[in-house]
């Protein structure tokens, strides 16, 4: 279905930036072209995330360091940290063990939450991600100083299409839900409105790392 959906999506949206352009003086008209452009864009999001979500059903587990994933996720969101005016802290320990993980798979869980909390912090703030070892666990900290979550919608905040967000599809922390269940891991997200959103994976080492 979402296959089906995106090519029609695609094209609104395509002939929606021809006719902004088209309609440069027609002031009357153009917010309702704006209102098209928004609507397919939203609707992509939407799509994407749906095969993302059913992409992550099942996972391929390697030994690796996920820090070069934290690396990678911070290289992506620079450029949009930097328009507004986020500064990115970047605390992780080196000396982190091996883990079984799907590097692609949770490229796209922090991906996730780094993207709620940019949208949180539109007016600027300090986004902080963090990776250490916790006794048989390497964790996985991002901390923003956002707008927070209401205490009322943290414990649905991963039900599919629930959000604390005015606009978009809610499936991006269920796909984060998922893809650390793939990992046997644990997510833990503390939040306080105006004051920012804690959010920790925690992933364990296996036992042939413990030592």
């Amino acid at each position: 279905v979402a296959h089906e959906i995106r090519n029609p999506i695609m094209t609104i949206g395509g002939f929606a930036q021809r006719l902004k352009k088209e309609l440069n003086e027609e002031q009357g008209l153009q917010k309702y072209v704006d209102a098209i452009l928004e609507e397919a864009i939203r609707l992509e999001k939407l799509v994407k995330q749906v095969r993302e979500f059913m992409n992550v059903q099942s996972a391929a587990l390697t030994m690796d360091k996920i820090s070069p994933v934290v690396d990678e996720v911070i290289k992506i969101f620079k450029p949009l940290a930097q328009r507004q005016k986020v500064k990115i802290v970047r605390e992780i320990d080196g000396d982190t063990p091996l883990i079984k993980m799907d590097s692609a798979q949770m490229v796209t869980a922090i991906s996730n939450v780094v993207e709620n909390a940019l949208e949180s912090m539109s007016g600027g703030g300090t986004l902080t991600l963090g990776v250490n070892r916790q006794n048989n666990n390497v964790l996985i900290t991002v901390r923003d100083t956002g707008c927070g979550i209401p205490a009322e919608q943290l414990d649905a905040i991963y039900d599919p299409f629930v959000t604390s967000k005015t606009r978009g599809a809610g499936l991006g922390l269920t796909t984060v839900h998922q893809i650390i269940m793939n990992h046997q891991g644990e997510i833990k997200i503390s939040s306080q409105l105006e004051n920012g959103t804690i959010v920790i994976l925690r992933l364990p080492v296996p036992v042939d790392e413990k030592g």
